[in-house]
C-alpha cells in the first residue's frame, strides 16, 4: 500500500514538474496555475514584493514593484498609485501614469483616436465635471449636453489666452454671445461696456408736424417700450423723437449710452440735422433723437426719419 502511495506521489511530482501546470479544482490546468474559483488572501500585511489580494477589511488588489518602494491598488471602487510603506497603514498618494511611453487612452470608446479620447457618458454631471470649492465645470451637461465653464469659488475669474497677445475667437461659426454682465476692455479705460439692446425706428410727419406712419422694432433685445414725437417752429424748426425703455434693465448702470445712425429725408425742403443721445432720469429712461432745419416755411410733411440704434450700459 505504501509502494503504490509512493508511485502515485512519484507520477504526480513528475508530471507536475515536467508540465509545469498545476491547477485546484481543475483537471486539465492550461496554465502554470489553474484555479476554478475565487482566490482569497486573509492577511492584511504585506511584506514582500510580488501579487495579493486582501489589503483591507472589503478586499483588494496590490501589485507590487520589485524592491518594495511602489505599487498599485485597486480595490472595488478605485485604481490609486502609491508610493511609500508596503504596509498598509503607511502609504502616501504617488502619481498614476496611463501609458507614459505613448499609446492613447480611451474612455468609453475602444478607439480613442487622441491622448486622451472621452465619449459622452451617461452620467447627471456629463461627461466631465470638475468641482470647485464653490461651483462646478461641466462638459456635456445633462440631456442637451451643454458646457458651462467656472471659477470654482464665487468670487473666482475665468481667464483665456492671458499670457500672449493670441485672438480669442468666440462664436465665429455665427452663434449669438449673451452676456448678463458686461464686457470689459482696457481700451474703454476700465469700463465695462455692456450691449443691451438694437431698437430699429422709421416715422414721417403730417403737415400739423404729427408722427405717421410710425414703426418701431427691438432688433435685439427687448428695450423699446414706447415712444413719443413734438414739434417745434421757430428760427430753427426741431422734431424731438423719444423713445421709452425699459428701466428695470438700465437700472443697475451707472450710465448708458446710444451709438447709432439716424437718417431721415426732406425732398429739398429743409435742412436737417440729426442730434441723438440715450439717458436715465429718476425712474425712466429713453433714447431721444432730435431732428433741426432751419427752413421757416417748409412743411413738416417733408421729413421722413429712420435709424438703428444699439444700447450700451456702462459699469
Amino acid at each position: 500500500m505504501k509502494k503504490r502511495a509512493l508511485t502515485a506521489l512519484s507520477i504526480f511530482i513528475a508530471a507536475t514538474v515536467f508540465c509545469q501546470n498545476v491547477g485546484i479544482g481543475v483537471t486539465n490546468p492550461l496554465y502554470k496555475l489553474d484555479v476554478a474559483g475565487f482566490v482569497r488572501n486573509t492577511s492584511t500585511t504585506m511584506t514582500s514584493p510580488g501579487l495579493f489580494g486582501r489589503l483591507t477589511a472589503g478586499g483588494s488588489l496590490r501589485i507590487e514593484n520589485s524592491d518594495n518602494t511602489k505599487f498599485l491598488v485597486i480595490d472595488g471602487s478605485s485604481i490609486q498609485a502609491q508610493l511609500g510603506s508596503l504596509q498598509s497603514s503607511g502609504t502616501s498618494a504617488s502619481p498614476l501614469l496611463i501609458n507614459p511611453y505613448g499609446g492613447n487612452v480611451g474612455i468609453r470608446t475602444t478607439t480613442p483616436n487622441a491622448s486622451l479620447s472621452v465619449y459622452r457618458g451617461n452620467g447627471v454631471d456629463g461627461t466631465a465635471a470638475f468641482f470647485g470649492t464653490d461651483h462646478v465645470s461641466h462638459f456635456n451637461y445633462n440631456i442637451d449636453e451643454n458646457t458651462y465653464i467656472r471659477g470654482g469659488k464665487t468670487s473666482s475669474q475665468v481667464f483665456l489666452n492671458d499670457t500672449h497677445n493670441g485672438d480669442v475667437n468666440i462664436a465665429t461659426g455665427g452663434g449669438k454671445i449673451n452676456t448678463g454682465y458686461s464686457i470689459y476692455s482696457a481700451q474703454t479705460g476700465g469700463l465695462n461696456l455692456v450691449p443691451l439692446g438694437i431698437i430699429k425706428y422709421t416715422f414721417s410727419l403730417d403737415d400739423n408736424g404729427n408722427a405717421i406712419d410710425v414703426s418701431i422694432s427691438n432688433e435685439a433685445g427687448s428695450l423699446y417700450t414706447g415712444w413719443n414725437v413734438s414739434t417745434t417752429r421757430g428760427a430753427d424748426d426741431e422734431t424731438t423723437f423719444t423713445i421709452a425703455l425699459d428701466f428695470a434693465q438700465v437700472s443697475n448702470y451707472s450710465k448708458i449710452i446710444a451709438v447709432g445712425s439716424p437718417d431721415f429725408d426732406s425732398y429739398g425742403y429743409a435742412i436737417y440735422k440729426a442730434v441723438s443721445a440715450a439717458a436715465k432720469t429718476g425712474n425712466s429712461a429713453s433714447l431721444v433723437i432730435k431732428y433741426s432745419g432751419d427752413c421757416l416755411t417748409c412743411q413738416f410733411a417733408h421729413l421722413i426719419a429712420s435709424g438703428t440704434y444699439m444700447i450700451y450700459g456702462i459699469q
